[in-house]
């Protein structure tokens, strides 16, 4: 029971981290741009960049992995995109509900190649 409640609290604490940083890039793209007019291509690179740096930094900051068991990192690699790119898009939706600007990251194939990205820049580069 215990290792359970233990890879739970690491699985919970990795999607944490990926969404402060997904946050903060959320942040940054609303600075630049605020209208969802961008060409899907430019995004794209946009996202995989801003995921490689937050995953650098990430790794600066955190420089072992969250999750000990091999199988947790991949099947945290293969989840976690999927969580937060649902969450974004649920905050797109809520945002598109209460006639507020849709932002890019509100669309879930943005928010899962940053999530990605981050993901595997630790997953490769975290000790």
């Amino acid at each position: 029971m215990e290792i359970l409640f233990e890879l739970l609290a690491q699985l919970v604490l990795e999607i944490f981290v990926q969404g402060i940083f997904e946050l903060g890039g959320r942040g940054i793209v609303a600075i630049f741009r605020k209208d969802s007019a961008t060409n899907p291509w430019l995004a794209i690179c946009g996202y995989l960049v801003m995921g490689a740096i937050s995953g650098a930094i990430s790794v600066w900051v955190f420089p072992m992995h969250l999750l000990a068991s091999p199988v947790m990192q991949i099947l945290n690699l293969a989840i976690t995109p999927i969580v937060l790119g649902f969450i974004f898009e649920a905050m797109g939706r809520w945002r598109s509900n209460q006639d507020k600007p849709r932002y890019s990251v509100d669309r879930f194939s943005y928010g899962f190649t940053f999530a990605l990205t981050m993901g595997l820049i630790r997953y490769f580069f975290a000790a």
